[in-house]
């Protein structure tokens, strides 16, 4: 049982504040950061720096060879290329807020599927072509409205092998065909959609969570942009489905893209201050909104993380040199 996730260059920053964060949940589970080529290998930061958070990097080139491998085709290989069984996958950016081995991997709906996957904000659209392509008589009639997003996900290699390398062939082959089949040109096009279409046409088991994702942000004096996105604990998502309203789904990640919590280029990418009268800006939503929704002032702990972290590596990244 382990984590994976995908590093190298400007992702390194924002993953490194994801594996403290992991570690202040109260797991040990080994991470495995995968980074595409030896040019992305970084001796001080793989060898000295991530060992001691309980972390190793992993080169894509020496397990395949004579293959160009994109962007979003990291994720599936990463996972499937993994030592571990039983993987938390995580984007760079995606931060942990549970400990995943007692609040996710342990509990329902891992347990009996063994695939969780986690809504995007966008409606669904994939092409009715992508089910003749695969052999269906016609579109199923139960598939969620909202899209997918591939940010966090929990898969069981040992149950589900037949799906992860159906979704590796699906973004071996994206870019050119599936991609488009699957999402139409929509917003996020890529590797997202071709988990639970694997698992679909295999007729594996899944669980796609049913609260809906939130939206976090902060007001720049004019008007409020999106920071990041807040996906739920998908045991109390499944309790809830099954007749227990009683609570409302506490999260379970923040996927913080916009922008991503780098040290190296947090200041570059702007949007720190309000444009009115340049005061610095919270970029969660206040104090009092975080302790209720998280139980505590989340941002000023990935501050005071992602200040930590500047300082240690700042002549050590690379990519912030």
């Amino acid at each position: 049982t382990g984590v994976v996730v995908v590093g190298g260059g400007e992702y390194f920053g924002p993953a490194i504040i994801g594996i403290h964060m992991l570690r202040r949940s109260g797991s040990d589970l080994p991470v495995q950061v995968f980074v595409t080529d030896k040019s992305e290998y970084e001796d001080r930061l793989c060898k000295d720096y991530l060992p001691k958070l309980g972390a190793e990097c992993l080169i894509l080139a020496d397990f395949i060879q004579d293959f160009e491998v994109t962007h979003y085709q990291l994720k599936s290989l990463a996972m499937l290329l993994s030592s571990f069984e039983h993987v938390l996958y995580l984007d760079s950016d995606s931060i942990p807020l549970l400990n995943p081995e007692t609040e996710l991997f342990a509990k329902e709906p891992y347990v009996s599927t063994g695939l969780v996957i986690w809504p995007d904000f966008w409606i669904s659209t994939e092409s009715p072509s992508f089910y003749t392509v695969v052999a269906f008589d016609e579109m199923p009639s139960n598939l969620p409205s909202a899209s997918s997003e591939a940010g966090q996900l929990l898969i069981n290699k040992r149950t589900h092998l037949k799906t992860l390398l159906l979704a590796v062939y699906y973004n071996i082959y994206g870019p050119q065909f599936y991609y488009p089949l699957l999402s139409q040109g929509a917003l996020g096009q890529g590797d997202k959609e071709t988990f639970m279409a694997a698992a679909m046409v295999l007729d594996a088991p899944y669980y796609r969570v049913k609260t809906g994702v939130k939206a976090i942000g902060r007001k720049d004096g004019i008007e409020k942009k999106g920071s990041g996105m807040i996906q739920v604990d998908p045991f109390v998502d499944f309790q809830k489905q099954g007749g227990d309203k009683s609570d409302q789904p506490r999260a379970a990640f923040i996927h913080a893209n916009t922008p991503k919590m780098n040290a190296g280029h947090l200041v570059d990418e702007g949007d720190l201050f309000t444009v009115t009268d340049h005061k610095p800006l919270r970029l969660w939503g206040s104090r009092e909104e975080q302790i209720k929704e998280f139980g505590l002032d989340l941002e000023k702990t990935i501050w005071e993380l992602v200040l930590q972290t500047g300082c240690e590596l700042a002549d050590v990244i690379r990519e912030w040199s």
